[in-house]
Order: C-alpha cells, then structure tokens, then sequence
C-alpha cells in the first residue's frame, strides 16, 4: 500500500470515527477503536473526536476516549482544546472528567483566551467556579488585555509569540485588583 492510499484509508477512519461521535453512537465508538486503535486522529481543522465529544457535552464518550488514551491537551489549529470547548458550552460534568484527568488549566486559545475566561464570557458560572476551585488563578491575562472577570487592564505584559502551545503568559494585576487569599 503506497502513503497516499494509507492516508485516504487514516482519513476515512477519522470521519468515520466522528460521525460515530456527533451521533453518540458508542457501540460504533467502541468497534471503530478497537478495529483501528487511533484514538487521536484528526480533522482538518485539527480537532480530535475528544474535543468533539468534549464540545457536545457527552461525557460518557469522553470517558471512553480518555479510557483508550486519548491526549486530552491537544489542541487544534485556532488553539482549542476539550477543557476550553467543555468550558464554553457549559458542560460540567465533562469539564470535571477533563480536570480529574490533568487537562491543563493554564492553556489559550489563538485569542489568548482560557477555559475559565470563556466560561466566565458565556455566564458558565457552574464550570468558572469549578475552575477557579481548582487553583486556577485568574490573574493570567490573555493577549487581548480583556477579561471577562476583570475587564480591561492596563498593565498587562502582553505574550511575545502567538503560539498556542505556550501557556506562559505573563501578567500583572494591579494589587486593587488581585484576588484575596
């Protein structure tokens, strides 16, 4: 078999495996992974059926994914991962599966923005609690300067590279402004 067909072949099994996952059909989640054993494959935008799963709010495809090995702080091409997808859409329970499986907190998206900012954007008050119980410090700006918690900042270090695989941003916040201990 030449690399073109394999591709074709890893292409078809990646939609395969979506389709299997935008239906919620786990029986077919189950046979397509154990026939191909891929738990990662992506789709062109980059997303992995973890995100769509995470995305959709079906927390028992999540965990079946996690089960098999999927890489839960992938990220896909605007930067987004199954913590910031689940976060987004309000999906509690999917957001803590994510959380007891080290999904890391810290991560951006292209815009700068966490999981815990873009709760706190779409009044996901259940899930940015549960986010912020979990340590996570909201004083970590995004390059846009602008948070949903906060508002804008004017000092603020703005990150130095546009990639999304740094998850050190630096910022201050001003003392009036930090959180209490």
């Amino acid at each position: 078999m030449d690399t073109t067909t394999s591709l074709k072949m890893s292409t078809l099994a990646t939609q395969s495996l979506f389709s299997a996952v935008e239906e919620e059909d786990m029986a077919a989640i189950r046979a397509h992974l154990d026939k191909f054993k891929e738990v990662d494959g992506r789709s062109e935008s980059g997303q992995t059926a973890l995100m769509l799963a995470a995305e959709q709010g079906s927390l028992e495809i999540v965990q079946e994914l996690i089960r098999r090995g999927a890489n839960i702080n992938l990220d896909d091409v605007d930067c987004w991962t199954a913590l910031i997808s689940a976060a987004r859409e309000g999906h509690v329970e999917v957001v803590t599966e994510l959380l007891a499986n080290n999904a890391n907190l810290e991560h951006r998206d292209m815009g700068g923005w966490s999981a815990l900012m873009w709760a706190a954007y779409k009044g996901r008050t259940e899930v940015a609690r549960l986010l912020l119980e979990k340590e996570l410090i909201p004083t970590s700006l995004g390059s846009t300067a602008s948070t949903p918690l906060f508002g804008r900042q004017d000092e603020v270090t703005r990150r130095s590279s546009a990639s999304c695989s740094s998850t050190e941003a630096k910022s201050t916040v001003p003392t009036s402004m930090a959180p209490h201990p």
